[in-house]
This record gives C-alpha cells, sequence and structure tokens, in this order.
C-alpha cells in the first residue's frame, strides 16, 4: 500500500492505534505483507526434507465473551523487537536464529476478524524440528494472558500448510484436565507443554514406507512425509542411508507396516518401487495407492486407473493387481487439500485397524 507518516510512537505501542490508522486509509498496516508467511525456500538438495510446521488455536472458551482488542496491541508491543518482526492490522510474524545465523523457526500470530480466536503456527527446517515446540509454547503463553477463558485446539497441519490463515482448520481439541483447586481448566500453555513433553503418552505410530518415483512424485512424498510425522507415525528415510542399495530398501519396505504406493506414469516403470512393492507385498504389508489428483484424476493419458494393466518391463500383473487391490486415495487435491490428506488416514485406518488415532504433531 501507499506509504504512511510515522506516528510520534510505534502503531501497535497504544491499542487501536492501529486499527485507526487502517480505518483512516493507511493501507500499509491493513493485511499481511507480501512474503511473509509464503511458501518457504524449497530444499537445498534432494537429500533435504521439506519445512515443519505446528500450530494451536486459543478459541473462547464462552461465546459470550470475546478476546479484547487490546490482546493483539499488546502482543505486537511485547515481539516487536524480535528479528524480522512484522505486523498487520490482524496478526504479526517473528523469526528465531540459531547462533550460527541458520532459520531455526518462523511463527505467525493471527487473531480473527471476530475476535473469536488466536491462532498461533510455527515452522522450521527439519533439523530444528525439536525447537518449534518450545517457540510454540513461549508464543501460546503470552497469547493467554488475557482476561478471558481460553480453550486449546491442534489446528490441522495440511491447513497450516496452505499457508492461507483464512483456511485454518481444527483437527481435534486438546484435553484440559480441571485443576482441583479451583475447578478451572489447565492454561492452553501448560496442554501445549504436556504435548511436547518427552514423557507424554502419545501412543506408538505406524512404520510408514513411501514408495515413489522421484522424477515424478517428488512433491507428493514431502506432502505425506510431513502429514504422516506430524502425526506421530515413523516415515522412511532414505537421506538415512548412504547411497542405499535396492536390498535395503526391499528390507525397509518389507519390515514397514504400511507402504504407501504414490502411482504416477514412472512408478510401474521404476525398477526401484517395483522392488519396494513386490518386498511388502511378499511380506504382507499393508499397501495403500495414492495419487496426485491435480495430474492424475481422469487426465487424458494420466489416468491413474491406466496403469494397473498397463505392462512394463519389471512389473507383473499379479504385482500391479495387488497395489490396485485397495480404494485409490486422491491426496493431492488443491480444491480441498485438507479433506484429501484426512480421507487418506480415514483409508489408513481402515485398512489398518490397529493405526493409533491421530495425536498431537509434537516431538
Amino acid at each position: 500500500g501507499e506509504a504512511c507518516a510515522a506516528p510520534a510512537d510505534p502503531l501497535f505501542a497504544v491499542p487501536g492505534r492501529l486499527s485507526h490508522a487502517v480505518s483512516g486509509g493507511c493501507t500499509k498496516y491493513a493485511n499481511k505483507p507480501e512474503g511473509i508467511w509464503g511458501p518457504p525456500p524449497p530444499p537445498a538438495g534432494a537429500s533435504q526434507r521439506p519445512w515443519q510446521y505446528l500450530g494451536v488455536r486459543l478459541e473462547l472458551a464462552s461465546p459470550l465473551t470475546m478476546i479484547p482488542p487490546s490482546a493483539m496491541p499488546r502482543l505486537q508491543h511485547r515481539l516487536s523487537r524480535r528479528p524480522r518482526f512484522r505486523m498487520w492490522r490482524h496478526g504479526l510474524f517473528v523469526c528465531e536464529y540459531t547462533a550460527a545465523g541458520e532459520i531455526q523457526a518462523e511463527a505467525l500470530v493471527v487473531v480473527s476478524p471476530e475476535l473469536e480466536y488466536m491462532d498461533v503456527c510455527v515452522r522450521g527446517p527439519p533439523a530444528h524440528r525439536t525447537s518449534l515446540g518450545g517457540v510454540l509454547t513461549e508464543l501460546v503463553r503470552l497469547c493467554e494472558q488475557v482476561d478471558v477463558a481460553l480453550t486449546c485446539s491442534l489446528l490441522d497441519t495440511a491447513s497450516v500448510m496452505q499457508h492461507n490463515e483464512a483456511e485454518h482448520t481444527v483437527a481435534r481439541k486438546l484435553t484440559h484436565a480441571p485443576c482441583p483447586d479451583v475447578g478451572s481448566p489447565v492454561l492452553p500453555s501448560t496442554c501445549v507443554a504436556e504435548c511436547l513433553s518427552p514423557s507424554a503418552d502419545r501412543g506408538t505410530g505406524l512404520r510408514i514406507f513411501i514408495s515413489y518415483a522421484s522424477r515424478d512424485s517428488a512433491d507428493v512424498f514431502a506432502l505425506l512425509a510431513s502429514a504422516c510425522t506430524a502425526r506421530m507415525h515413523t516415515v522412511f528415510e532414505p537421506i538415512n542411508f548412504v547411497n542405499p542399495s535396492k536390498a535395503e530398501m526391499r528390507a525397509e519396505a518389507a519390515q514397514a507396516d504400511v507402504l504407501v504406493a504414490v502411482l504416477s506414469p514412472s512408478y510401474f516403470e521404476s525398477e526401484w518401487c517395483c522392488a519396494e512393492a513386490e518386498a511388502a507385498w511378499n511380506a504382507g504389508v499393508t499397501i495403500i495407492p495414492v495419487y496426485n489428483g491435480d495430474k492424475h484424476h481422469y487426465a487424458p493419458g494420466q489416468d491413474v486407473m491406466s496403469w494397473r494393466d498397463m505392462a512394463t518391463e519389471h512389473s507383473t500383473q499379479e504385482l500391479r493387481s495387488a497395489v490396485y487391490r485397495g480404494n485409490v486415495v486422491r491426496v493431492v487435491d488443491t480444491q480441498n487439500q485438507t479433506g484429501a490428506i484426512n480421507d487418506f488416514f480415514d483409508k489408513l485406518e481402515a485398512r489398518y485397524p490397529g493405526a493409533p488415532l491421530p495425536l498431537p504433531p509434537f516431538a
């Protein structure tokens, strides 16, 4: 927007001043600035994992109250000296760095225009994933310092990864145990801290092997790996091996609880993909076929169902039929990405009844 005259005091120093400036025609602070909380930098190489995301929603415990209008301005003032601090009418952005100057975490806090809830989200490179929880807990602790009772819910990871706060959806509420002395709910920061605790009882996730052709499905692998890890499942990472052999990949596939086959034009053309699927099939591992719906949903010559009967050098009809035995799940759908991921986990639970329910995305 157009430049605004610098006020005598920072806009965020006095509650309501920023909103008053926006109402007066200054558009600089009206919306989230360009480039803030957009898609993160792409992985530096094929061996690098995508960024990890965590998010919670602090929501009014009573519909008869509202988040004080001063809450966001005060929070903006408290965090204004943090690295890369940016603010706008309904939110703020900050960044944390390591001593070596590497990005450790980026954080976003937004309040709904109706003052009904605040979303607190953090993300960062996988190397610093354990630091994300500390940043999230700190921000939640600052946000909860208001004179109204707040509940705490987990945000669906896939919706946070859309980089559009208007699309955030709640996965489920965190459990609030009552305080014996006053009978009030535990503070949201306490709930988050308990989820982050290494001793927290989260259950045991599945060992998931994602079989995909890197030529055309690396983006689907990144999406599924992040979503599965966020739900406390263990995803096999080839980068943990130095130039893994085909035998090592077959062994890992055979030892998995579930093999997710990312179907694509290159999948059954790949000797490695066929070897992984065959190893899982022979070992009785549950196989769940998935595909990129944006690319291969009834597209001419790209129909995902056509590959089942398409002979290739490295696959047999029996193997292809085994991979297609379950319903093929669309996991990429830009029109409803959150629904696509939720459908995938519904199918996972249906095909593998021993799968634990989705749990807090903290580690």
